[in-house]
């Protein structure tokens, strides 16, 4: 599958399309994301094949409302003062068509020790959650996982389900970052573009599995309704 076909699976139909490309400005040590906004997939695969010669490329996974939002409680990084315009902020989402985890790997606690162990893990909570096939791409060091959907979601009625997701996680202590998944502004690395933390050893993000078929909401909610009550968890959250 290549990052166009993937890109069509988990985007929205309907919004604008941002990707996201990391730099620290000049001064600072703390990094920040540059983006570009696109009115259409097609666009966006475009610069993805551009940008991944030279850039980590990710992609947010939800669609925007607009392409920009004034924020004037913002800091503009630039100039240093209040007032700027955003893109990724929880406002500005408008539909999400995949649930995700991000699952680390390293040696700090809260991460899996190897990747192997991680996909193990998660294999594991597939199983007991009685969830169906993600795809699951190699960031070049963790795991990203995305369950498709059939169609797309409000940003506001998706978080209900990723809430749910993130609460059997939990319960089954599949070790993921529990703010990224419920987190409407997120965003994850490309299939098919490379991490370029260090330039001298290219990683490529790759798909390990990549035969997902997609669910339709209301079906996922039921099974995600059905593993909580099999869980002894409320599926209210």
């Amino acid at each position: 599958m290549t990052a166009a076909e993937f890109l069509r699976v988990v985007w929205p139909a309907e919004g604008y399309y941002a990707l996201a490309t990391p730099f620290t400005p000049k001064g600072s040590t703390e990094p920040l994301y540059a983006h570009k906004v696109f009115d259409s997939i097609d666009a966006a695969v475009l610069a993805v094949e551009q940008l991944k010669k030279h850039k980590d490329v990710y992609f947010c996974i939800h669609s925007l409302r607009e392409q920009k939002i004034w924020n004037p409680k913002k800091r503009d990084f630039k100039t240093d003062e209040l007032g700027a315009y955003e893109i990724r902020s929880q406002k500005n989402m408008l539909q999400g068509r995949a649930l995700f985890f991000d699952l680390d790997v390293g040696l700090k606690a809260g991460k899996y020790a190897t990747q192997q162990a991680a996909i193990t893990g998660l294999r594991t909570f597939i199983a007991d959650a009685h969830l169906p096939k993600p795809f699951v791409s190699s960031s070049g060091g963790g795991l990203h996982v995305f369950w498709p959907l059939t169609e797309a979601l409000p940003s506001a009625e998706w978080t209900t389900l990723a809430h749910k997701l993130k609460a059997l996680a939990t319960h089954h202590h599949l070790l993921f970052d529990p703010a990224r998944t419920t987190d409407t502004a997120s965003v994850l690395r490309v299939p098919g573009t490379f991490n370029l933390k260090n330039p001298a050893a290219p990683r490529p993000v790759t798909l390990l599995f990549d035969r997902a078929t997609p669910t339709s909401p209301e079906d996922m909610l039921k099974l995600l309704d059905e593993a909580l009550i099999r869980a002894g968890l409320p599926t209210t959250v």
